[in-house]
């Protein structure tokens, strides 16, 4: 092949050839091909055989001197692959839709040894073949045409006898018939003609190419003419072909280079094998080659080669975060659960001396003292995902699968759109320090409309699955390999998540602005407390437990924003979770004056401003 200048400066640099302490300047009176050409360069590093094969011989004589001869990987024309997604996606929909059409089409057998041979090499008894493979010249031994030998490829080697062997499966059959019946006309003769052009085909060949195309005639499939022809026509441009190395024994041995294009008008059943070397191209299990010299140019299939079987590893599937999310949620759920008991019981304790109206508040003030804002950011953020990711579920339909995606339920909507007011509640304890004592009054209502916004935009605007199947290669290290996407996959939406933080902001900002200016002189709080966070001091109601200018909380309610306490012996006996603070005093005691029922209530509770 080409004789890169690498080679050059390795030639010239040593004496071990024949351009050693020579010039690669042309002017020079030392010019290292002014008689020696790249050919002798090969021959001499034993690259080449001398004398040269009578096939190599031809080979130059088609394409130019050995030495100078670049070779281009060919990708598959678009239009091939449009060809081949159409029909395929055609034949998978049948499959996937109509189970009788799927049972019929597994009846079908696979061919797992075709010997396909072109009609002109088996026109002729006396043709020879001596080889298959390009750059190896006819360096195997003579053969019938009973079979191709193989071409070049990545494992192809030269002086190793291997045959030219395709492998059909029952959907290249399909692509392959589907194409060609877009073509050309099939006669009742033509199954056992195409029979005979495989070596390796039984007696049963032609039935199950009939049983092929009766399947494509009972469930059609709709194969767009002026996409096949247009096709056809862009594979006769580019002249790619079939070769192989033969000589006549009826004749003077003479070596011959025979070329064949692969979709010939001239040998119209050779066609159908044409179309299984096009779905093997575009399938990735064969390369097209272009070889171009100074005399020529030859673009040729390489052999096939077999798939590489790979089966995923486990350990690389994300599935940390998601397991570490899932965990905080659990955890949350778990402290509510416990956290609710343990106030079910200072309540029944209390014999109902406690402040109803704080326990619709335990979800907002416990998630914050018990589990912390961040963690709670978390589980907003996982229904947020949650509401923007489609479920993709591999669904078998006979024995094929399917990936579906459906929408969630209506129930597990809502569900997840109240999970989302997890993120109001974090920024209501944000804004609560400048909020103040408008943080009760428009905290729930900003919860609630969060809440309805959400479950109206996911009915609204549902999240859909997308699928892309696209090769994209960056080379990383041509020595090592290349970092390859086959595919895309795409279950979610960012654009839907942050769509879904600015909905909860602007109902935040809407109903705090609605309710300054509902209420412009709405009262500051007057309890003063280092025991309370914010949100808790903001949104407990303090109004049947002030007397005196002294604020009292109920033990359930204390509870709740982390502060235990008992009462034992006439003390109180008090442990504050956020500080990690033990402290004990007296019982307090109110006033006579007061009616027995609020007396008891008191002396029940925390006497805030004692503490």
């Amino acid at each position: 092949m080409y004789w890169a200048l690498a080679s050059d400066l390795w030639a010239i640099s040593t004496n071990a050839t024949h351009i050693g302490g020579k010039s690669l300047l042309s002017a020079s009176p030392q010019f290292a091909f002014s008689n020696t050409s790249s050919a002798s360069l090969l021959a001499q590093n034993l690259t080449l055989p001398m004398p040269l094969l009578p096939g190599l011989v031809q080979l130059a004589s088609a394409l130019g001197p050995f030495g100078a001869i670049d070779t281009h990987l060919l990708a598959p024309p678009r239009l091939l692959l449009d060809l081949l997604n159409d029909i395929l996606s055609a034949v998978t929909m049948q499959l996937v839709s109509n189970e009788l059409a799927q049972a019929e089409f597994l009846s079908i057998p696979s061919k797992p040894s075709v010997c396909e041979v072109p009609p002109f090499l088996l026109s002729d008894p006396a043709i020879m073949l001596l080889g298959g493979n390009l750059m190896c010249g006819d360096d195997l031994p003579p053969e019938p045409a009973i079979g191709l030998y193989s071409g070049f490829g990545a494992f192809s080697v030269c002086n190793a006898n291997f045959f030219e062997l395709m492998q059909l499966s029952t959907k290249e059959q399909i692509f392959a018939f589907a194409a060609f019946l877009a073509t050309t006309a099939i006669e009742p003769e033509d199954y056992q003609g195409i029979c005979d052009l495989d070596k390796c085909s039984g007696v049963a060949c032609a039935a199950q190419f009939r049983d092929v195309v009766g399947w494509l005639e009972q469930y059609p499939i709709v194969t767009p003419r002026d996409l096949v022809s247009s096709v056809v026509q862009s594979i006769l441009q580019l002249n790619l072909e079939t070769t192989q190395y033969f000589y006549a024994t009826n004749d003077t041995p003479h070596v011959q280079l025979y070329r064949v294009p692969l979709l010939t008008p001239s040998e119209r059943l050779w066609g159908f094998y044409g179309w299984c070397f096009l779905y093997e191209w575009a399938t990735g299990a064969r390369e097209a080659v272009i070889f171009t010299g100074d005399a020529g140019t030859i673009t040729s299939l390489s052999q096939r080669t077999p798939p590489l079987k790979i089966s995923p590893d486990p350990g690389e599937v994300p599935v940390s975060f998601a397991s570490f999310c899932q965990g905080c949620i659990l955890y949350v759920t778990g402290l509510l659960i416990a956290v609710a008991g343990l106030v079910t019981i200072y309540s029944l304790s209390l014999r109902g001396r406690i402040e109803a109206f704080n326990l619709f508040e335990l979800s907002r003030i416990v998630g914050h003292v018990w589990a912390g804002r961040l963690v709670l950011l978390l589980r907003s953020l996982t229904a947020i995902w949650i509401l923007n990711t489609a479920p993709l579920l591999l669904t078998q339909v006979g024995a094929a699968t399917v990936m579906t995606s459906t929408s969630l339920t209506w129930y597990k909507t809502i569900l997840a759109a109240s999970e989302v007011s997890w993120l109001v509640y974090a920024l209501n304890d944000l804004f609560s320090v400048m909020t103040q004592q408008y943080t009760a009054t428009y905290a729930p209502k900003s919860a609630f409309l969060t809440w309805f916004v959400a479950t109206l935009w996911s009915f609204v605007s549902p999240v859909a699955a997308r699928a892309q199947l696209h090769r994209d290669c960056s080379f990383v290290d041509m020595d090592a390999g290349i970092f390859c996407s086959s595919a895309m996959i795409s279950i979610g939406s960012t654009r839907g998540s942050i769509a879904l933080v600015a909905m909860a902001l602007a109902c935040i900002l809407l109903t705090y602005a609605l309710d300054r200016l509902r209420f412009p002189q709405l009262p500051p709080v007057q309890v003063h407390s280092l025991l309370l966070n914010a949100q808790s001091l903001y949104l407990f109601d303090w109004t049947d437990w002030a007397i005196e200018g002294e604020y009292f909380l109920d033990k359930a309610s204390a509870l709740m924003a982390g502060v235990l306490s008992i009462a034992y012996n006439d003390n109180l006996y008090i442990f504050d979770i956020k500080t990690w603070r033990y402290m004990t005093l007296p019982v307090p005691v109110v006033s006579h004056a007061l009616d027995p029922s609020t007396r008891a209530r008191l002396q029940s509770a925390l006497p805030l401003g004692r503490i």
